[in-house]
């Protein structure tokens, strides 16, 4: 007969927390516990109001799978893709518990940036580095000679 551990936490059980069921040591989970996700909510609320049509989905997702999205290099379509198999995803992205369904459609993405423009942008830009900082990921000394490549 076979017995089953009690105490054992799997991806699947969709009622636990998923803090439960990944690794706090993980690079994305270190990240994201490093982010001010607060402040960044509060600045694009203005540029990502919710008022016609479908509630906005939360700025946290939105902005958490473009950072994904630009980290990992995938396409729009494929972060969509990536988010639903990857737990470590969805935490970063705010997500409390496994989701099993795609959170946005891709063309979501691109709207998402065509409102915040560069303006916004820029503060997504500055909350990288100084979660960069926090985390010792980056140093003072490693920003001082910045090389920018515009090439479209």
């Amino acid at each position: 007969m076979i017995q089953e551990n009690p105490k054992e936490i799997t991806l699947f059980d969709s009622h636990k927390q998923l803090a439960d069921i990944i690794d706090e040591n993980h690079p994305l989970v270190q990240l994201a516990d490093s982010i001010d996700w607060e402040s960044i909510e509060e600045d694009l609320a203005e540029a990502y109001p919710s008022t016609t049509g479908h509630p906005n989905k939360p700025i946290r997702l939105m902005v958490g799978l473009h950072y994904l999205r630009y980290m990992f290099d995938l396409s729009d379509e494929s972060i969509v893709w990536a988010y639903v198999e990857n737990p470590y995803y969805q935490y970063f992205c705010g997500e409390k518990v496994f989701q099993h369904t795609f959170p946005i459609d891709r063309s979501s993405m691109s709207r998402f940036r065509e409102r915040l423009k560069k303006r916004k942008l820029y503060k997504l830009l500055q909350e990288t580095i100084k979660s960069g900082f926090k985390t010792k990921i980056l140093k003072p000394k490693s920003i001082e000679c910045t090389v920018i490549d515009s090439t479209v």
